[in-house]
C-alpha cells in the first residue's frame, strides 16, 4: 500500500511525501533486503506490521534500521506460542532521517506536562513535522479473523485514546 500526500517541503524543495505500509510475516532477511535497499528508499516513511520482534531483537532492529538510514520506532510483538518464533504482531515506523520525526510527545490538559509514548499493543505512531502541516502516521496490526472484538477492540481503543490526548 502506498500513498502520497500533497507536496510538503522536503529538504527545501516541493516534493510529494510518500508513505508505504507493509504487512510482513517477519522482519527477516527478505524484508531487511527490501527496506535496506535503494528500492526500499522509494518511500519517505514506511509502516511495518507483524515483524515478530521482542526484547533485545527490538534494539537490534532499531540499530539495523539506523544503519540503513532510517529513524524508527517499534512496538513489541507478543508471545503466543503459535508461530515458528512463538510470537505474533509488532509494529514499526521507519522514516527518512531528513524528516523531522517524533515518536514521543508532551501533552496535557490545562498546561500540565505529561509524556505520552506513541505506541501500544501492535501499533506505533510518529509525528512528521513538515512546513505548515503535521502528518500523523500510525502503523497498526489487527488480528486476522477476529473482527471488532477482543484484542482488536483493545488496540483500536488505545489508538483512539492516543489521538484524543493529542487534542486534534
Amino acid at each position: 500500500l502506498s500513498s502520497q500526500c500533497p507536496a510538503p517541503l522536503l529538504e527545501g524543495r516541493a516534493a510529494p511525501l510518500t508513505l508505504d505500509f507493509y504487512n510482513i510475516t517477519e522482519l527477516g532477511d527478505k524484508a531487511k533486503e527490501r527496506f535496506g535497499s535503494k528500492k526500499g528508499k522509494e518511500a519517505d516513511v514506511i509502516g511495518v506490521v507483524e515483524h515478530h520482534k521482542i526484547g533485545k531483537e527490538i534494539k537490534q532492529s532499531r540499530n539495523w534500521a539506523q544503519s540503513c538510514g532510517w529513524r524508527s520506532t517499534w512496538s513489541s510483538a507478543r508471545w503466543t506460542g503459535r508461530s515458528d518464533k512463538g510470537t505474533a504482531g509488532g509494529a514499526a515506523v521507519l522514516s527518512e532521517k531528513h524528516l523531522h520525526f517524533s515518536s514521543a510527545m508532551l501533552c496535557g490538559k490545562g498546561g500540565e506536562k505529561a509524556s505520552t509514548e506513541m505506541k501500544g499493543m501492535d501499533w506505533t505512531a510518529v509525528l512528521l513535522k513538515l512546513r505548515g502541516q503535521t502528518v500523523i502516521f500510525i502503523a497498526a496490526y489487527l488480528t486476522s479473523g477476529l473482527g471488532l472484538r477482543g484484542e482488536n477492540i483493545r488496540k483500536i481503543s488505545e489508538i483512539v485514546r492516543f489521538i484524543l490526548k493529542m487534542n486534534l
